[in-house]
């Protein structure tokens, strides 16, 4: 009866500060619209890795998985314009920011949606049906120095280009991609090698790459990313040799720390308002891979929801027991144990605090004023 009545003595006080109590005594807080919305009515728009298209216009359906939310904005995503219909030889990458343009354009709350994954390369479905489907399963000799590490994934799409490839066509462009890997600084799963140009009839139509010996030399100076020459030689039977320059397109992937949600100016970044993301990173001045980096931090600017998070988006970042974690006049959740049970409530901090700090609130519903401590971003445990 003791612990009964010291139970039921916590929860007056804590009815009297935090206002009504739930019968189960956990979170008493509503849900916000937001917190709704993101449950309940959000769009998932899922880009595949590689699609493949005929019809007259490629559209939104055709190159990502469409789940969630409304039937009507499902629906209306599908239908999505992106790019004109490809010619049978042609290849294009759409890339997420692309998508995202497009549904700026269609007046498409991005609130409503979410986008995952990075490019997806489109190809003609006539091209891809008249290719060999044979795989290149291993990379050509270039020298000590120019062999990829065991179990690389080199990408081997050349749809945008010939539909005849030949063998020694595979065996010079694999010798260049295997020169590139050793001159970059990422794993092959990070990085995307793709032929940017037509290679000669006459390499093409050569039946055979036996007795054909190829040594690459990087030609583009600097770092080995975006579009890079590689010189190629090939030196086969009968003294017959080509010697080609090749363009090569190099794309980098790496996580990226994205919002998701809509975040106002001032906002200290809490873990519910971030996701990583898969990304083209090959262009980008300023990213962060880890959620981890920027919690604690605070916004400087309005930042939309689904948006990249720069440094430049965020004051600096405090480390350790010098983060600021509450901050005056910012919503903070308040939580009040009593025995083994857990009460929540919704307040403003009415002054800044960091890690262990014991700060003022005041309960934005009942209007008490307390004092808690500051246990994570966001949160304060008010003690009795």
């Amino acid at each position: 009866m003791n612990r009964l009545a010291s139970i039921t003595a916590g929860l007056m006080i804590a009815s009297s500060l935090f206002g009504a109590v739930s019968p189960d005594c956990r979170a008493i807080e509503p849900a916000s619209a937001t917190s709704r919305q993101l449950a309940d009515d959000v769009v998932t728009i899922a880009i595949r890795a590689n699609a493949q298209c005929d019809a007259t216009v490629i559209r939104l359906g055709d190159v990502a998985s469409i789940t969630g939310g409304e039937t009507a904005l499902r629906n209306q995503l599908k239908m999505l314009d992106l790019e004109d219909g490809l010619a049978p030889s042609e290849s294009i990458l759409i890339q997420p920011s692309q998508i995202e343009f497009r549904l700026r354009l269609a007046g498409i709350d991005l609130d409503r949606v979410t986008i995952r994954g990075a490019n997806v390369r489109v190809t003609s479905r006539s091209a891809a049906t008249a290719r060999s489907a044979k795989a290149v399963t291993s990379a050509a000799a270039v020298g000590p120095n120019s062999r990829p590490a065991t179990g690389a994934r080199i990408s081997t799409d050349l749809s945008a280009f010939s539909l005849d490839e030949g063998p020694l066509e595979r065996e010079i462009v694999q010798t260049a991609k295997a020169c590139i890997l050793t001159k970059l600084p990422w794993p092959a799963q990070s990085v995307d090698i793709r032929l940017a140009q037509s290679l000669p009839q006459e390499v093409r139509q050569v039946s055979s790459a036996a007795g054909f010996d190829c040594l690459a030399e990087l030609k583009t100076t600097g770092p080995a990313v975006g579009r890079v020459q590689v010189r190629v030689v090939a030196e086969g039977p009968a003294k017959k040799a080509f010697d080609l320059l090749l363009m090569i397109d190099v794309r980098h992937f790496d996580d990226v720390v994205m919002t998701a949600k809509s975040l106002d100016r001032g906002h200290v970044l809490t873990a519910s308002d971030l996701f990583v993301d898969r990304q083209d990173v090959t262009d980008m001045q300023e990213y962060s891979s880890k959620t981890s980096d920027l919690i604690g931090s605070t916004v400087k600017r309005p930042v939309r929801a689904l948006q990249l998070l720069r440094s430049s988006d965020l004051e600096t970042v405090a480390r350790g027991e010098n983060a600021v974690l509450v901050k005056r006049r910012e919503p903070v959740k308040m939580i009040a144990r009593i025995g083994g049970m857990s009460i929540i409530a919704s307040g403003e901090a009415l002054q800044d605090g960091r890690l262990k700090d014991v700060i003022r609130m005041k309960n934005t519903e009942s209007g008490a004023v307390v004092q808690g401590r500051v246990i994570a971003s966001g949160e304060v445990e008010v003690a009795y």
